[in-house]
């Protein structure tokens, strides 16, 4: 960074912004190797917080005066996008009406933008799982499936009454399901005798893709089906929205568990069932 900075009321506010950071990157440094000392001091410890909250808070007024800036981009990327998500938008809609063909806006622009779209995908994700618990709530009887099995029969899940059920819900076609099933398979063969059961129920379209997944995973428990796809009728009651999805039930047919990998499950029987 030059040392001195001449021209424009811009260039100005951008050195004394670099001033002000290489005045406080200089003594949180020095802080930092202190810190580094076992065991930490306390009053170092605070004074390096204090510096860091005093900077964010002095570089977040800085990008407010000077919004309209080429300069608010330098010193809005030194903030929390999550915490100053208004203020990203205020610096991309001023800066929008002075430079919005230049690439250094441009490309700010797409950063706001891209975040964004993460911060929607992340609340719909979490609407949707809170609208998944709504309906399942813990402690609620779990919903009848009653669908097709590979052979053309049907089976329900309430023929399963009166053992612990992980209803599992994948499909031949779901890689991360295929990955798992190997590790269902070890538990379903260790707590099966005790009283454990699966109901495996497949988003498959079909049903030759989904019996030679079964044949070749080796999966001996019980399947189900309606072909479906996305639209399998207990995907869309309990809320299966991405797979692999499972929900397990006790004897009585109650919600214990929803969402549980093999990492989760099987310490969860051991706790039903003993080591």
């Amino acid at each position: 960074m030059p040392s001195r900075i001449e021209g424009s009321l811009h260039a100005t506010a951008l050195h004394d912004f670099f001033k002000s950071a290489k005045t406080f990157e200089t003594e949180t440094n020095t802080l930092k190797e202190a810190l580094n000392m076992q065991p930490p001091d306390a009053s170092t410890m605070a004074r390096y917080n204090q510096l860091n909250a005093e900077f964010y808070e002095r570089t977040k007024t800085f990008t407010q005066e000077n919004s309209g800036s080429p300069v608010a981009i330098t010193s809005v990327t030194r903030l929390d996008i999550n915490k100053e998500m208004d203020l990203f938008k205020k610096v991309r809609d001023d800066l929008r009406k002075v430079m919005p063909k230049s690439s250094v806006f441009t490309q700010f622009r797409d950063q706001v933008a891209s975040f964004e779209t993460q911060q929607t995908q992340l609340k719909m994700q979490q609407e949707a799982e809170e609208r998944k618990n709504s309906m399942l709530p813990f402690g609620s009887v779990a919903p009848e499936i009653r669908q097709q099995t590979p052979d053309g029969g049907t089976f329900a899940l309430s023929d399963l009454r009166g053992q612990y059920v992980l209803i599992d819900f994948w499909a031949s076609w779901c890689r991360p399901c295929r990955y798992e099933n190997p590790n269902v398979k070890r538990i379903y063969e260790r707590f099966h005798k005790k009283g454990f059961e699966i109901l495996g129920v497949s988003l498959d379209k079909d049903l030759e893709a989904w019996k030679k997944a079964i044949k070749d995973d080796g999966l001996p428990w019980k399947h189900v089906s309606d072909l479906g796809y996305w639209n399998n009728a207990a995907a869309q009651e309990y809320g299966a929205n991405s797979i692999p999805y499972t929900v397990l039930v006790d004897k009585e047919g109650k919600i214990l568990a929803k969402g549980m990998r093999a990492n989760e499950l099987e310490p969860k029987l051991e706790e039903i069932f003993g080591k």
